[in-house]
């Protein structure tokens, strides 16, 4: 098995590629409560190394976003749905949870909406509105320890309008629009979250991308 530069390393041996999933697979469920077990991290880790080496037996080239769609898809065949999308999520650089002290030190978690780009941008406009339900749903146990109480940063707006023209009001005036409406959406899902969760608190939204 041989790994893109880009990826990180280059890993031959099976069980450097074990232990390259296996922290993977821990460091986007490290903060929330799961059932994975460090044996059902490793098993994991161990299929999808054995996968890639019995169909590939003279080594294979996988680009990072290849190898967390193979774990991701490994998980959910576990029934580890939850930890199947963290996966995606966190260990592509989608999402990450930090605490900043400009908040209090409350929980934040922070998404970058560059980072779901699919080539599409005007198809993503629409399909993102509807992802983002499902973001929300797969990372709202990282605020259950504060009952709610937090941060949901969001930033790269810009990066998920499609085209962009020559008239620099009309794209500002899009933009605008475009990051009320997403924000609007995670707004009215936290809020759903908060009931579900019986949260005594809602997440702050805060928009990351620097002032126009």
């Amino acid at each position: 098995m041989i790994l893109k530069p880009a990826y990180a390393c280059t890993v031959n041996d099976r069980e450097a590629m074990v232990e390259h999933l296996a922290v993977e697979i821990t460091q986007s469920n490290n903060q929330t409560a799961t059932n994975l077990t460090p044996h059902m991290v490793r098993e994991v880790a161990h299929g999808i190394a054995a996968y890639l080496d019995d169909n590939h037996p003279d080594g294979v080239r996988i680009e990072s976003g290849q190898l967390l769609g193979l774990t991701s898809r490994a998980l959910l065949a576990v029934g580890e749905s939850g930890a199947a999308r963290r996966v995606l999520l966190f260990g592509g650089g989608m999402a990450r949870c930090t605490a900043w002290t400009v908040v209090g030190g409350e929980p934040m978690i922070v998404l970058d909406l560059g980072r779901f780009a699919t080539g599409d941008s005007a198809l993503l406009e629409l399909s993102l509105i509807r992802t983002l339900d499902i973001v929300l749903d797969s990372v709202a146990d990282l605020w259950d320890a504060a009952g709610g109480a937090g941060w949901l940063g969001l930033r790269n707006f810009r990066s998920i309008m499609a085209g962009g023209g020559r008239n620099r009001r009309a794209d500002r005036k899009r933009h605008r629009a475009l990051s009320a409406e997403l924000i609007a959406r995670c707004e009215q899902r936290l809020a759903h979250l908060r009931v579900a969760r019986a949260w005594s608190a809602t997440p702050q939204i805060m928009n990351l991308d620097p002032a126009e």
